[in-house]
């Protein structure tokens, strides 16, 4: 009669077991790192759906002033202010909001004619110029 011994099973079984063991922190890794890439990919959208809105937002209010003042003091009262968590158009958290200008040489300066806005969504930054 021909077949395995109980000892030739149990050894069978420890070197798998072996094996499986070394092998975890290899597949674990890179199934972290596939979970953190797609929260990452996830968060940039959320980031892109904010923008989106934003833009769509402020070709309205350009195409349809009301006349009761400045179009872009009109969006910069509604994106919110410095600091804060604002969901005006999503969730996110205004980082920079400031009116510059560009001088002869493309340099930044003060100025009026357009609003630069740096917002972030869960730990995601993006910089907007929005101008007249």
């Amino acid at each position: 009669m021909t077949g395995f011994t109980l000892i030739e099973i149990i050894v069978t079984i420890i070197i798998a077991a072996i094996v499986g063991v070394m092998m975890l922190p290899l597949t674990g890794a890179s199934l972290r790192g596939s979970a953190e890439s797609l929260l990452r990919a996830e968060r940039q959208a959320r980031l892109i759906d904010v923008v989106e809105t934003m833009t769509a937002d402020f070709r309205f209010i350009f195409s349809n002033p009301d006349g009761t003042g400045d179009p872009l003091d009109t969006f910069s009262a509604k994106v919110g202010n410095v600091g804060s968590n604002t969901t005006a158009y999503g969730t996110y958290r205004i980082i920079e909001k400031r009116l510059i200008g560009f001088d002869s040489n493309h340099n930044e300066t003060s100025g009026t004619n357009i609003l630069k806005l740096t917002i972030e969504v869960e730990g995601s930054r993006v910089t907007c110029l929005f101008g007249q």
